[in-house]
């Protein structure tokens, strides 16, 4: 609507004197279609109306009419009576035919009274587009309701045209002020948008300040103003009956009595002002965004100009350092003194540097807060940093040029001032002669000249590596530019100098070393050369001459070669010897210390002497390894031939595998060849040997023709060994490649066999298929085609054994198998052992096809079958199209009467499926079919309709729950609940005692009393109905999740409902926190009126006490004082005294009177609340104890005054403490305080309970989170270091530790606290998060449980103990304590419970009803660990939710034996399955199924006589015990509680009424199975479902109840 204000549309101001002037009408009138209707009301005055009033007005009406009614197209009635005449008709019938932008279904003219004007109205009606009809007043009713019309058409509408002008101007004068605020607020949004930041810090304070008067601005719009206004015009469109703002309702459909076009603009009102109050806090938001980047671009102007101050301070400091970089000095003096100047600039550049960071450190922490200008602030701080950074590099680099000038300087000092002792030096040695030396005064001299050389090698190479670091440094920092600067110059030419005499200095030293060197290799020459010739002669020629034999055997050959090894071995450093020496020869010639012609014979004749020795040592050890490969070789060919000749026996006996025959046949191929090839090397190795020998007798000069002959001998041994074995290959070759031929007929004939026993098995298989019967006549040509197949397998077979025997006999082997057996012997049994088989087989072929035909009949059955399952899938499918969840009442309403429907529909489904099961029992009873198969069929048919009735009982259950909960919340809770809401909303603090001040206090409490009595029972009836909606809530959320529909269509319809609920419990907390507050003031008017009655007694004895004070107490006390006590005698102050304490104990009483009601009156003002009554007895307080204290005080005196008068010891302290006000030890008091203990004692034994629950609740979340902190934080932290046997079991360890945490501190705990002053309520506390209790616990219990294992591993409590050791927890606080609280809690609830329940007298039934509910999870977790146990029960079809488990002694009465058996039956809503227990180990079992009955098709039989803890479950209808089931429970307690729950879910299902019992009533049934023979001796027991503790029948009756205490509520 805003849009269309903002666009131009008309307002009933610009129209106003048209709409005054009762042009037309839009009364809010409705068709019996619903569509809108515009009244033109008769008019006296005969003149024409303005055709654009008419064209303005009707616009107006349109654009002003419901916008969901004006597709349905528009009535116009116009009134042509009290003498309007046609003239005036037509303009309004032209105006509607051409400006009217909506369809007008039909035009109603009331007929007019002069017949003239009947006349030219009737002629006249026939040319326009829509319907226009002549009518008289009293048939309007044919077209729209009395109730729709107003008083002038004869209707009971009632309709005020003024009221309704004056509604509409009030309403858009609001929409447009609404629209003037959003402007402006568009106005200050756009200036916050497009503002310019500041440019410094003094225009960013500007900005600030101007920022926060615009939130001033902001604050001044009218927006509760104008919220006030809406929700006037609401109340008066509605009426006084209407809804409030807060009531939570904002459509008009709500408020019938109200104009619906009027009642139609209250949305988009209402929609507008929300609009503006969302644009406001939008605006707010906007607001403080600009407020933090403007406090940004503050703090950014502030960091640029430290910034800047810091660049200057750089830069000038940076020039000044630039400027003296290269000034190094030129002596070490000079450099000291620059060194010391630069310290200390440098020292001012590190006091600096603290600013820099401060600067870098606020750059940081603005990039930190996420300053719009981060990028700014980087490049600022990025480059202060870079100048920072070079400045620093600067004052570094001129230091490091400064340390390198000082070293230079010093050590280039010391070079040159050595030098010329350096070289004085070299002379000497050069000068002195070598030849008269010996070898070691010689070493000695070359060490000590070596040492004199490394010495000014060191000095030098240090002055020029400091010198030449220098220059590069100079060089890099300089650049091109460096070879201008004077010390640069300076440097270069002293390093220039130093190398100069350097060269020098080492050239002298160099000659000297030359020379020593050169003298010490002659003598050392020649003494090496004389011992190299003395041991070729002595040693080496003396062993080759000596040692010359080969060896006869491979030992010896292999002994003679080890030692020629170690001769080489030690040749070689003869030779080694020999190359240094050719070396130094050289070195020693070049030197000039020797006579060259001689050095060059010695040389020579050495160098011949060695090659000739190298030419011997190297034949002889060719020739020993030819040896030694041959006599290898020949041992092994002989050892192989022993070997062939021993394997020849073996080919004559065949093995009947042919892999192996195929591999001894290639592997007698690869023999036979590696053994010629082996021959042909053997051989050519001993003619090599016999050469070799021949050349040796040559080289050495020896005679070794014995050794030739020795190695000739055994060549021929060789070759004789060789012609024998070849001799024997061919027989060989033939015994394999017969018995491979062999192996494969072998192979054929146990193949034809295997075949023939697979086809046999098929055949029986074929029989014994699924689909057997449905294939039967197709089978018949394939299985003769099989037979012929069969017979031309057997021929080739026998005709392949003729022409092996036929070859066996040809050959003149004697070849056996493995065993022993001939090989013809084999082939004849082989034979004949197929012969047999195939006849054996062709007898089952003939029996398979006699069965074929007997299966014509049982697909004829399966036809049947699978029409009457299809039906029921049809049935199915349009349930599963009808299964849409119910968004309101109506829909659930109109569901249950589609379903009613559905379910009449499948009761022919029903019939027809029963007619199936008499036909195929009369096929059964005929024994010519398959009665086995026939029973499948059966069981697939009654399968099928068992998964219908469970899904229409589903459904069933859910359109009851739908209506439950829609009943509940929106007829029932929700109105209560705005109803309160309201109540306790609008009513303002009252002073309830004050409404009935003209009454006495009696009257007053009693009043106060049954206000109390009565807002208690308002809040048990509004719990009990927020309780009941919770239930009826969840369990159509139950519903919903299981319902068939699709996925998304159940996440809408789950999360509107969960919303639904959160709104409830949202709104009931709220009504709960209002109504304590409304019982807090209730009390405290009670406490009021009762302090009341009874101040006014005690203000009757205060005003005495305050007389006896002021007249007795005063008089005495001046009396006593006007006295001297100084000169009165000892006798008469005796009086005095007597006098005083008979008065002191009158006072004494007085205190005990005043000090009752003050302890009173205290207690009513502790309690913290100012209202009247306490402001009015603190007054009465504080006077009376002034009053009483000041006489305290002067009769105190007045004690001290006597006596001391008479000489005793006075005690002033304890005077005043006796009359003082504030003693406690006062009786009266004490027995006061006592009544009231006694009082409270019921109290303390409710609350007791209750605050041990909440600080054990506490205690519990403390627990929980030091779990979660401590131990699951540091396992997920520990990652790989965790021990291998707890990885990934964080699931396993802590279970949903996490999600307990989360609801106990946030959701549970806030609501115990709730309740902590009224304990009997807090039975609602555990209802209202019964589903949050039971999965939770339910999922922790169970994972508790099945890993207990992981916690208690050695390698878990140590690696836990060590995290409990490092966070200094108690051994308490171990893991396997904390991980059990949760399983402890549970039940220490139960104990709490029971000691609220022994003590509380209201609402036992809701701290029971929470009992049961923290009772039943431990339960509940133990059936569903037993459920997990049952191994296959989600693969047998339907069967409901599971509901409970128990053990159960089970007699079927169709098994053989009538024995007992212990069975676990486990109970669901749809049927009850029975399974066997097999225990795996001492800790572990399974559940077998065996067998189960659909609780459609049982009864219940409660009472076994003999036994009253055994009941029966009979399948039919018809009493008989061939069909009963007996359960013998382990209690009566416990058979009670299964039968009532077995019939409750029979009576469930009976709803419907759909079952099979009509269908199997008629035929013995047969048990379901999963392919068991055993499953008809077995019988099962049952676990129990918490979640179904409440059935819809006590949901229902609870309904009941709910809505007859909802109308006590009206």
């Amino acid at each position: 609507m805003m849009e269309d204000y903002r666009d131009g549309c008309r307002k009933a101001e610009d129209i106003l004197h048209v709409l005054r002037d009762r042009v037309a009408q839009l009364p809010g009138t409705r068709d019996r279609k619903g569509r809108p209707v515009i009244v033109f009301p008769a008019r006296e005055s005969s003149s024409s109306m303005n055709p654009d009033h008419i064209r303005n007005i009707l616009l107006y009406l349109h654009a002003v009419t419901a916008d969901d009614f004006k597709g349905n197209g528009f009535v116009i009635i116009i009134d042509m009576r009290k003498g309007t005449t046609w003239s005036n008709v037509k303009p309004i019938l032209k105006a509607i035919q051409e400006h009217f932008p909506a369809i007008v279904h039909i035009s109603l003219i009331i007929k007019p009274d002069n017949f003239w004007e009947k006349h030219k109205t009737s002629v006249s009606t026939g040319k326009y587009k829509f319907e226009v009809q002549m009518i008289s007043v009293e048939g309007l009713t044919r077209f729209i309701e009395p109730a729709q019309l107003t008083r002038d058409l004869g209707g009971t509408l009632y309709y005020d045209h003024d009221e309704w002008l004056e509604i509409r101007l009030e309403l858009e004068k609001l929409i447009w002020q609404i629209i003037d605020v959003m402007r402006n607020f568009e106005v200050f949004r756009n200036e916050m948008k497009n503002g310019e930041l500041p440019v410094d810090v003094i225009t960013a304070e500007r900005a600030t300040a101007a920022h926060a008067n615009l939130k001033k601005k902001i604050l001044s719009a009218p927006i509760d103003y104008l919220q006030d206004e809406a929700h006037r015009i609401r109340q008066r469109i509605c009426g006084s009956g209407g809804n409030s703002n807060d009531d939570g309702y904002s459509s008009y459909s709500n408020v019938p009595s109200a104009n619906p076009d009027l009642a139609a603009a209250l949305p988009h009102l209402s929609s507008l002002v929300e609009s503006l109050r969302s644009s406001k806090d939008d605006l707010f938001l906007q607001w403080e965004l600009h407020r933090q980047k403007l406090d940004h671009c503050y703090q950014l102007k502030l960091f640029e100009q430290d910034a800047e101050k810091m660049f200057d301070w750089i830069r000038s400091h940076y020039t000044l350092a630039t400027q003296r970089l290269f000034e190094i000095g030129d002596s070490e003096q000079s450099v000291a003194v620059m060194i010391a100047e630069q310290l200390e600039f440098a020292k001012a550049a590190n006091n600096t540097e603290v600013n820099v960071s401060h600067v870098m450190t606020v750059a940081k922490r603005l990039r930190d807060i996420g300053n719009y200008g981060k990028v700014q602030i980087e490049n600022v701080a990025m480059r202060l940093d870079d100048e920072w950074h070079r400045f620093k590099q600067t004052v570094d680099q001129r230091t490091q040029l400064l340390d390198l000038s000082l070293s230079f300087h010093r050590k280039s000092h010391f070079y040159l001032s050595n030098l010329p002792s350096w070289l004085r030096k070299n002379s000497m040695e050069s000068g002195n002669r070598l030849s008269n030396r010996m070898g070691e005064e010689l070493e000695a001299a070359i060490a000590e000249h070596e040492r004199f050389g490394e010495m000014f090698l060191q000095a030098y190479a240090e002055a020029i590596g400091d010198g030449r670091a220098l220059t590069q440094m100079l060089k890099a920092l300089g650049g091109d530019t460096i070879g201008q600067n004077n010390s640069y110059k300076y440097v270069v030419d002293l390093i220039q100098q130093i190398t100069r005499s350097h060269k020098e200095l080492n050239a002298q030293w160099q000659s000297a070393k030359l020379r020593l060197h050169s003298r010490l290799a002659l003598i050392a020459f020649e003494t090496d050369t004389h011992r190299v010739l003395q041991w070729l002669e002595q040693h080496g020629d003396a062993y080759l001459n000596k040692n010359t034999a080969i060896g006869t055997n491979l030992s010896q050959a292999k002994l003679l070669q080890r030692n020629h090894s170690h001769f080489r071995s030690v040749a070689s450093n003869t030779y080694t010897n020999a190359e240094k020496l050719f070396t130094a020869s050289n070195t020693i010639i070049e030197s000039g210390e020797c006579d060259v012609k001689q050095m060059t014979s010695v040389v020579e004749e050495l160098r011949r002497r060695i090659e000739l020795f190298s030419s011997k040592v190297e034949a002889r050890r060719d020739l020993l390894n030819k040896s030694v490969l041959f006599h290898t070789h020949y041992t092994e060919i002989m050892d192989w031939y022993g070997r062939m000749e021993m394997k020849g026996s073996q080919y004559e006996r065949v093995s009947m595998s042919i892999p192996e025959g195929e591999r001894r046949k290639e592997e007698w191929m690869i023999e036979s060849d590696a053994t010629a090839q082996a021959y042909g090397t053997t051989m050519s190795e001993g003619r090599q040997l016999v050469k070799a020998l021949e050349q040796q007798a040559q080289l050495m000069k020896i005679d070794n023709r014995e050794a030739v002959l020795f190695i000739e001998r055994l060549i021929g041994d060789i070759e004789q060994r060789h012609a024998k074995l070849a001799e024997k290959w061919p027989r060989q070759r033939n015994a394999l490649q017969l018995g491979v031929r062999l192996a494969i007929f072998i192979r054929e004939c146990k193949q034809i066999s295997q075949q023939l026993k697979n086809w046999q098995e098929d055949m029986f298989a074929l029989v014994q298929s699924e689909n057997f019967v449905e294939r039967a006549e197709h089978i018949l040509p394939y299985q003769e085609d099989n037979t012929a197949q069969v017979k031309n397998a057997v021929l080739e077979i026998m005709n392949g054994a003729a022409e092996l025997i036929q070859a066996l006999e040809a050959s003149d082997l004697a070849l056996v198998n493995s065993d022993g057996i001939p090989l013809k012997d084999l082939i004849i049994a082989s034979v004949s052992q197929l012969s047999s088989c195939q006849r054996e087989v062709m007898q089952v072929a003939q029996e398979t096809r006699h069965r074929i035909e007997q299966c014509m009949q049982l697909n004829r059955a399966n036809v049947m079958a699978l029409r009457t399952i299809q039906n029921m899938q049809n049935e199915e499918q349009n349930l599963l199209r009808n299964s849409m969840i119910p968004s309101n009442l109506d829909e659930a309403l109109a569901a249950q009467v589609s379903h009613r429907h559905f379910q009449h529909a499948i009761e022919n489904v029903n019939h027809v499926a029963a007619g199936f099961i008499q036909k195929t029992e009369l096929l059964i009873n005929s024994g010519n079919v398959d009665a086995r198969a026939l029973n499948e069929l059966n069981e697939q048919v009654m399968s099928k309709w068992r998964r219908l009735v469970g899904l229409a009982e589903e459904r069933n259950k859910l359109i009851k729950a739908a209506i439950g909960c829609y009943k509940t919340l929106h007829q029932g809770v929700m109105p209560i609940l705005d109803q309160l809401e309201k109540e306790y909303s609008a009513e303002p603090v009252k002073d309830w005692c004050a409404l009935k001040s003209e009454e006495c206090a009696a009257d007053r409490a009693h009043y106060i009393a049954e206000l109390l009595s009565k807002h208690m029972e308002y809040k048990e009836r509004f719990l009990k109905g927020c309780s009941y909606a919770q239930k009826t809530s969840e369990l159509f959320l139950k519903y919903i999740r299981r319902c068939e529909a699709s996925a998304d269509h159940i996440k809408m319809h789950e999360t509107r409902l969960l919303n639904l609920k959160a709104d409830l419990r949202e709104r009931q907390t709220k009504i709960l926190d209002l109504w304590m507050q409304k019982k807090q003031q209730l009390d405290r008017c009670q406490q009021s009126v009762l302090l009341e009655a009874t101040v006014k007694q005690i203000q009757k004895a205060i005003s005495q006490n305050m007389d006896w004070i002021n007249q007795k107490g005063d008089a005495m006390l001046k009396r006593f004082f006007e006295k001297d006590l100084t000169k009165t005698r000892r006798d008469q102050l005796e009086a005095y005294i007597d006098e005083y304490i008979t008065f002191k104990i009158e006072a004494k009483q007085r205190r005990v009177d005043v000090s009752t009601m003050l302890k009173l009156a205290e207690s009513f003002c502790s309690n913290g609340v100012r209202d009247q009554h306490a402001i009015d007895v603190d007054h009465w307080m504080m006077t009376v104890r002034s009053r009483f204290e000041q006489f305290s005080l002067r009769l105190a005196e007045y004690e001290s005054l006597l006596f001391t008068a008479t000489g005793r010891k006075s005690d002033v302290n304890r005077a005043k403490e006796e009359l003082s006000l504030d003693r406690q030890s006062d009786s009266s008091l004490e027995s006061k305080v006592n009544s009231d203990r006694l009082a409270s004692e019921v109290n303390r034994k409710m609350r007791e309970p209750m605050m041990e629950l909440i600080k054990s609740e506490k205690d519990y979340i403390d627990d929980l989170n030091r779990c979660i902190c401590y131990y699951l934080a540091a396992y997920r932290k520990a990652s790989n270091t965790v021990p291998l046997s707890l990885r990934n079991k964080e699931k396993e360890i802590f279970g949903n530790i996490e999600q307990l945490y989360r609801f106990h501190s946030e959701t549970f705990l806030p609501q115990l606290v709730k309740y902590e002053n009224e304990p009997e309520d807090v039975g609602y506390c555990f209802i209202f998060s019964v589903e949050m209790l039971n999965s939770l616990y339910t999922e922790y219990c169970v994972n508790k449980e099945q890993n207990n294992y992981l916690i208690a591993l050695p390698e878990t409590v140590q690696f836990f103990s060590e995290i409990r050791e490092k966070n200094n927890l108690e051994h308490s606080h171990d893991l396997q304590s904390l991980v059990i609280k949760p399983v402890q809690r549970i039940t220490r609830y139960r104990l709490m419970l029971e000691q609220l329940l022994k003590n509380c007298k209201n609402n036992v039934d809701e701290i029971k009803e929470a009992y049961d509910v923290v009772v039943s999870v431990p339960r509940r977790a133990n059936d569903l660990m037993h459920l997990e146990n049952f191994e296959g029960y989600k693969e047998l079809g339907v069967l409901g939710d599971f509901v409970m488990q128990e053990s159960f002694i089970v007699w079927d009465s169709k098994a053989y034996f009538k024995k007992g058996r212990e069975r676990q039956v486990f109970l669901f809503e749809l049927c009850v399955v029975f399974a066997k227990k097999i225990e795996l180990s001492s800790r572990a079992m399974k559940y077998v199924y065996k067998n189960r009955l659909m609780l459609s098709e049982v009864n219940v039989c409660e009472h076994v006589e003999g036994d009253s803890s055994r009941f029966a479950l009979r399948q039919g209808t018809i009493p008989n015990n061939e069909l009963r089931i007996d359960l013998k429970a382990s209690s009566e307690h416990c058979k009670i509680h299964w039968v009532k729950k077995i019939r409750e879910l029979m009576q469930g299902l009976m709803t419907a009424n759909l079952d099979m019992r009509q269908v199997s009533a008629g035929r013995v049934p047969r048990p379901t199975t999963l392919g068991s023979d055993r499953s008809s001796k077995d019988s099962d027991g049952i676990p129990v479902n918490g979640d179904d503790r409440n059935s819809l029948r006590s949901c229902t009756s609870s309904n009941s109840n709910l809505e007859t205490y909802l109308m006590r509520q009206k």
